[in-house]
């Protein structure tokens, strides 16, 4: 029996750690707390991290450094910064939604659809538009560059599909005074392909003018614009220039609920008054 016992109190002692792996362990513990708190504090200044994948398995590590209002790019496991850009001044960081939602300040989007994930940053919120600044990733240099054009245009959505963007600006009468835009990709740049704007006739708010532009030879130029005004139970559309085909792309109807409330007339030689 003595025996055993010695033979049981033997391995106990060969898996009882030594006093250098216990000090490892103690170590590892310790860096573990210590990460986990960094973390912490971290998020509670206002620093997050973010993976952001490129393409497939080229994946980076996105910072958004809210005191030092820099987004920073680094390596994905580690390695020094590989490009740092700024985040706007206009938006409120220290407090509200973008500190519980930090993911809701940038996107990560191939916008110029050449199989790359690039990545734009909110710029300016305004009551019913937003602006963002768009960095288009380049797989030759691995760095990216701002695109002041496309960062001009608000509310920009795409279409894989057709591989073009759409923007659209709202502005006041309850939305009734607008601009919207296509944009195609020709030469690695965006190109604005058709615009559409509505305003008042000049002083008269109870008027609109709808003008539409398309890209041809080389340049936007007037394609449809109709002066739009209310009359007994409906609305008149008079033409002013171009045809009526590329106005009837997106109708819509200010002061009639059908078409068959819309008197059309033909004003490009007499005029619309």
């Amino acid at each position: 029996m003595k025996q055993w016992a010695f033979i049981i109190c033997l391995a106990l002692a060969a898996c009882k750690p030594s006093p250098h792996q216990e000090r490892v362990m103690e170590l590892q513990a310790m860096e573990d707390d210590t990460l986990a708190h960094e973390e912490l504090h971290n998020s509670d200044y206002g620093i997050y991290f973010f993976d952001y994948p490129v393409k497939h398995d080229l994946i980076y590590s996105l910072q958004l450094h809210y005191p030092d209002r820099k987004a920073r790019i680094y390596p994905q496991h580690s390695g020094p910064v590989i490009q740092e850009m700024d985040l706007s001044n206009d938006i409120d960081l220290e407090a509200g939604y973008y500190l519980e939602e930090p993911q809701a300040l940038f996107a990560i989007q191939d916008v110029n659809f050449d199989g790359y994930a690039d990545i734009s940053f909110l710029r300016s919120l305004g009551v019913a538009n937003g602006w963002s600044d768009y960095h288009l990733y380049d797989p030759t240099t691995k760095r990216w560059h701002f695109d002041e054009e496309l960062s001009d245009y608000p509310n920009i959505t795409l279409d894989e599909k057709d591989q073009t963007l759409s923007f659209y600006n709202k502005g006041g009468f309850g939305g009734a005074w607008y601009e919207s835009g296509l944009l195609d990709w020709q030469n690695a740049k965006p190109v604005l392909i058709r615009k559409e704007e509505q305003t008042s006739d000049g002083e008269n708010t109870e008027a609109f003018i709808r003008t539409i532009w398309t890209y041809r030879d080389g340049a936007l130029k007037v394609a449809s614009k109709v002066r739009i005004s209310e009359i007994d139970n409906g609305e008149r559309q008079c033409l002013l220039e171009g045809e009526w085909e590329e106005f009837d792309r997106t109708p819509f109807l200010i002061f009639a609920n059908s078409d068959a409330q819309v008197t059309r007339v033909d004003g490009r030689k007499s005029g619309c008054k």
